[in-house]
C-alpha cells in the first residue's frame, strides 16, 4: 500500500504538470499561429512515471479507471498536437478538443486520483506506518 501511494502521488504530479502544459499550447492553438511557431513550442508530455509504472509490482494495484483516464488523455492529446502542427486539423479546433481533455484530467480524474492517494495515506497512517519521509531515513 505504501508503495502504490507513492506510485499515485507521483503519478498525480507528473499528469498535473503536464496537463498545465498541455493548457498552455492550447492556449497557443487558440491563436492559429503559423506552423513554425506550432513546432518550436510543441510541448513534450512526460512519461518517466507513467513508464515507469510497467515495471511496478503495484501499478495495478491502482484504480483501473485512472490508469484508463490518463492513458486516453495521453494519446488523444498527442493525436490532436500532431494533427494540428501537421494541419490535419484546425488550430481553432485543436485548441478546442485540447482544451477539453485537459478540463477533464484537471476537474474529474486528477482529484479523484488526490482522493485515492490520501485514502492510502490514511489507511496506513491508521496502522502506523508514516509516509512521506524517506524510507532510508527510517532506518
Amino acid at each position: 500500500m505504501e508503495d502504490n501511494y507513492y506510485l499515485r502521488t507521483s503519478l498525480y504530479d507528473e499528469v498535473k504538470d503536464n496537463a498545465e502544459h498541455l493548457k498552455k499550447f492550447a492556449n497557443l492553438l487558440a491563436k492559429s499561429p503559423l506552423k513554425s511557431e506550432l513546432e518550436y513550442n510543441k510541448p513534450t508530455i512526460e512519461k518517466y512515471i507513467w513508464q515507469t509504472m510497467q515495471y511496478s509490482p503495484t501499478t495495478l494495484e491502482t484504480p483501473s479507471e485512472f490508469l484508463t483516464e490518463i492513458r486516453r488523455f495521453y494519446s488523444k492529446s498527442q493525436f490532436i498536437i500532431d494533427a494540428a502542427i501537421s494541419r490535419i486539423m484546425s488550430a481553432k479546433y485543436a485548441s478546442e478538443q485540447l482544451s477539453e481533455a485537459v478540463d477533464i484530467i484537471n476537474n474529474k480524474t486528477l482529484p479523484n486520483l488526490k482522493i485515492s492517494a490520501l485514502n492510502l495515506q490514511s489507511e496506513l497512517s491508521k496502522n502506523g506506518i508514516q509516509i512521506n519521509s524517506l524510507k532510508e531515513n527510517e532506518k
